[in-house]
């Protein structure tokens, strides 16, 4: 069996000796009505304490920011899980990162079952990240579907002032076809906020933030 490759939602400065994991549990049908289970993701849903598997670590896609900047992270479902460490990398800093906006758009189907470590955002800007701001999108909740780029779209102000401010942009989950979506939004928030209607300064604008490491996307297929 080929290893399974999951994004640690932990934060070492944090959650000292603990990995965690963020994993939704695979469930589907076959072409010929058969119900079926991801192997890894039932295991994982069916350990208890005690139980012990082997694993390897690889250096993830997201570091922290080698000084405080504003951080814009746009999730979607398990995408939620990087983006929770890196978060709770900076709450383990609060003298450092306290005061820096960090803007967290969060998207799922349903608020009532998968809005993910919700109490916790509460938690984090009660006590530790002041400027914590999540900005949830329920695409199943209302009568028409409501996805992350449309809660990008409805705060492009306080997005492009976040960019004019130095802000590094996480985007995180399946690879079909959010961060497209996603990435074209941006464009259209920096090329009407940012460059008067320019589009060619918006595409300009979008390509800089890549080469300097300010646009980062961790995404993968299901």
């Amino acid at each position: 069996m080929r290893p399974r490759l999951f994004s640690i939602s932990s934060a070492p400065s944090l959650d000292l000796a603990e990995i965690h994991l963020t994993v939704a549990e695979l469930s589907w049908q076959t072409p010929l009505k058969r119900s079926r289970k991801g192997m890894c993701s039932s295991y994982l849903a069916a350990a208890v304490a005690g139980d012990v598997f082997t694993c390897f670590l690889w250096r993830g896609s997201l570091p922290v920011p080698s000084k405080p900047t504003p951080l814009i992270c746009v999730g979607t479902g398990t995408g939620i899980a990087p983006l929770r460490s890196l978060i709770r990398e900076c709450a383990a800093s609060t003298s450092v990162w306290g005061d820096v906006p960090i803007l967290l758009v969060f998207g799922c189907r349903h608020e009532g079952k998968d809005y993910l470590y919700a109490d916790e955002w509460k938690e984090l800007s009660r006590d530790r990240l002041k400027q914590l701001k999540v900005l949830p999108a329920f695409s199943r909740d209302g009568d028409k579907k409501f996805y992350v780029q449309h809660q990008l779209g409805r705060h492009a102000r306080r997005v492009a002032a976040l960019l004019d401010e130095g802000a590094c942009i996480y985007v995180c989950g399946n690879s079909t076809p959010m961060p497209k979506d996603v990435a074209l939004t941006f464009e259209d928030i920096v090329t009407q906020c940012c460059c008067g209607g320019d589009e060619v300064r918006g595409q300009e604008y979008m390509k800089q933030l890549r080469k300097q490491g300010r646009y980062v996307v961790d995404s993968w297929s299901a």
